[in-house]
């Protein structure tokens, strides 16, 4: 994750807070373009272990190669309804978010002690109700297409810079 679009929800939340709605959509397919590496990382995992012969990790990391990034990509709703100050929403999605993926996660654990589909089941929960939010919050607040590039353009810059010292800490 250290090649992710790390500024992209400051850039959202500065966007939108001067009446720059449009900045939504474009937000998601940035992000999950920022988030490729993320995919290529997370399946050359999967086939390591694959070669390794370990089934479970690999479809764990699999699974976590191909939603992770929708996940974080649909998140983008939240830096939205930040620059709208709709902390009322924010607040009530991230409960039941919360909610919903805690106690999915705790019958999985209950009814099966399979680690890969606890952790898919995880994932997915959290994906369903990421995707949910961002079209509900489109559907709110009905954002238009267009959006002034400069608003997520200098983001590419820092990103780029922190992900040196993201990949530096993790060395």
């Amino acid at each position: 994750g250290a090649f992710a679009f790390s500024d992209l929800n400051i850039l959202i939340i500065r966007a939108v807070a001067k009446g720059n709605d449009g900045v939504l959509k474009k937000a998601l397919s940035y992000s999950l373009k920022w988030n490729i590496p993320y995919l290529f990382v997370a399946s050359g995992v999967s086939i390591y272990y694959y070669l390794n012969a370990n089934t479970p990790l690999t479809i764990a990391f699999a699974v976590i190669a191909l939603l992770t990034p929708l996940t974080t990509s649909y998140n983008v709703y939240g830096s939205f309804l930040n620059g709208k100050k709709d902390f009322r929403l924010i607040s009530i999605s991230n409960a039941i978010s919360g909610t919903i993926s805690a106690v999915g996660t705790f019958f999985l654990i209950i009814y099966t002690q399979d680690p890969v589909l606890i952790a898919g089941g995880y994932i997915i929960t959290n994906l369903a109700t990421s995707a949910f939010y961002y079209y509900y919050t489109i559907k709110k607040y009905k954002p238009d297409d267009s959006y002034e590039e400069d608003s997520l353009a200098m983001g590419k810059h820092f990103s780029l810079m922190n992900a040196f010292t993201i990949v530096a800490n993790n060395i």
